[in-house]
């Protein structure tokens, strides 16, 4: 009799401890547990679970990568069924509770369980009662968002600090902190002199100030916290949809007014005088509008405008170069901008290596489309492993999904790559290469490839054979 090997899928909006002294975690662990035992009384295997912890199910926009590979996984066939502890833990929204119905439809010998709820997704009964289910959660999801936000709202307007992270400066009382506090007070100071955001990260680095990942702050992160109205004292506030709707946000716009028109004022104490702050902030605005005006304000966040951006790393000091121009003073080209990949002399860079974007780029891309001309030779994997349990079997089965996809796009990369955009040569190359390492080259102004070292991703093919070849010598 075949075993029936099923996926589990978890999730939890909020992982942070509750008022009931919950940890992080223990949903999600909570949910698994019924799971398992629910397997056991079908007597299937659990092969897998799929976790999206503190991602919400609700709102819009939100990508959950274990749902998706989920979906994935049974359209494919490397699952015989999923799973879960109530329809409101798979969907809240109806896109996302009708993809999975639609997929039950088309595949009716799915499983599909529920632990509570009696949901079962095989019968069409069952798929209603799952879609009804999922709905009535959007709509608490909904009801307790529409009512956080009259409480954050009615917070804010009698001054009290918002719940969540201490702010960089402050401690929770609302006392400030030194260094933090002075150096953001000498950086308010600075800009309504007419410093720039550039000037005052620099100061900031040189005292060690970091981010809240414990990276070095980034120049945006140091204009934020400049010109937020904390710094003299005024509560902001936007709601979730100004602020899912915008871009980015002025924070000095956000300033939040009683019904006099009077900014309401926090209970914490302030950096720095109203007027010093409002110097600073209309400084650092004609700042950023005169660099618009220029075009030097630089790409969009998240968008890559070089095809290596991001994945080149000095081998001397292991930090992630960056794309810099200059101009060419003599030649055919005098007066153009040349860009080249540099060793940054900040965030533990040693600033001594510099390579030509042009002519690295075009060695790397001859070495990537010779692999996947190699990858779209390879037609075949390992034979299925020998006397394997369920979740080796799983394992096998996605690995060989995953080779049948890259041979299709290497095929078609090879075939295309001239036409190809920008985002999707940095897709292929993301698929392939997991870093391109520079060391020091001979002076002089040809390229030396030697000097190159390509730190090529595992194929797919490679990990099929190594399960087949460690199942079958058991």
């Amino acid at each position: 009799m075949k075993t029936v090997s099923l996926g589990v899928y978890v999730r939890q909006s909020d992982e942070e401890p509750g008022p009931d002294g919950v940890r992080p975690g223990e949903a999600v662990a909570r949910q698994e547990a019924a799971c398992r035992r629910l397997a056991a009384t079908l007597g299937a295997v659990v092969v897998r679970v799929y976790a999206d912890n503190a991602l919400s199910a609700s709102l819009p926009g939100v990508y959950r990568p274990a749902f998706e590979e989920l979906l994935s996984d049974l359209a494919a066939g490397a699952l015989d069924g999923f799973l879960f502890a109530h329809s409101d833990r798979v969907a809240r929204r109806a896109s996302d509770a009708a993809r999975v119905c639609a997929l039950y439809e088309e595949h009716l010998h799915l499983s599909g369980r529920s632990v509570e709820g009696g949901v079962n997704l095989s019968q069409s009964h069952g798929r209603a009662l799952f879609l009804e289910q999922a709905l009535d959660g959007g709509k608490e999801a909904a009801a307790t968002a529409r009512r956080q936000q009259a409480a954050n709202l009615h917070r804010a307007l009698a001054g009290r600090p918002h719940i969540g992270a201490t702010a960089w400066g402050w401690d929770r009382d609302g006392r400030l902190q030194d260094p933090a506090a002075s150096l953001l007070r000498r950086g308010i100071e600075a800009a309504a002199e007419g410093a720039c955001v550039r000037e005052i990260r620099a100061d900031w680095l040189d005292h060690g100030v970091t981010g809240r990942t414990g990276k070095p702050v980034s120049r945006k992160t140091v204009l934020l916290r400049l010109i937020n109205p904390r710094n003299i004292g005024y509560r902001i506030y936007a709601s979730v949809e100004a602020r899912r709707n915008a871009s980015k946000l002025w924070t000095p716009d956000l300033v939040l007014h009683d019904d006099n028109g009077r900014a309401v004022m926090g209970d914490w104490q302030r950096v720095a005088a109203p007027a010093t702050y409002w110097a600073a902030v209309r400084s650092l605005e004609e700042q950023l509008d005169a660099a618009h005006e220029r075009g030097h304000s630089g790409p969009p966040p998240g968008l890559y405008t070089r095809l290596l951006s991001g994945r080149v790393r000095c081998a001397e000091c292991g930090a992630s170069m960056v794309v810099s121009s200059r101009t060419v003073r003599t030649g055919a080209s005098a007066g153009a901008r040349q860009p080249f990949y540099r060793c940054p002399s900040i965030n533990g860079g040693c600033g001594r290596l510099t390579r030509t974007a042009a002519s690295l780029e075009s060695y790397v891309t001859a070495e990537l489309l010779t692999r996947l001309s190699q990858v779209a030779s390879a037609t075949t994997v390992a034979p299925a492993p020998l006397a394997a349990d369920a979740e080796s079997i799983y394992r096998y089965n996605a690995l060989v999904r995953r080779h049948t996809e890259l041979l299709r796009s290497a095929q078609h990369t090879t075939e295309h790559w001239l036409l190809l955009k920008l985002p999707e040569r940095r897709a292929q190359l993301a698929t392939h290469v997991d870093e391109v390492r520079l060391r020091p080259a001979p002076r002089g102004r040809w390229f030396d490839p030697a000097t190159v070292d390509i730190v090529w991703a595992e194929h797919p093919s490679e990990a099929a054979r190594a399960i087949g070849r460690g199942r079958r010598s058991r």
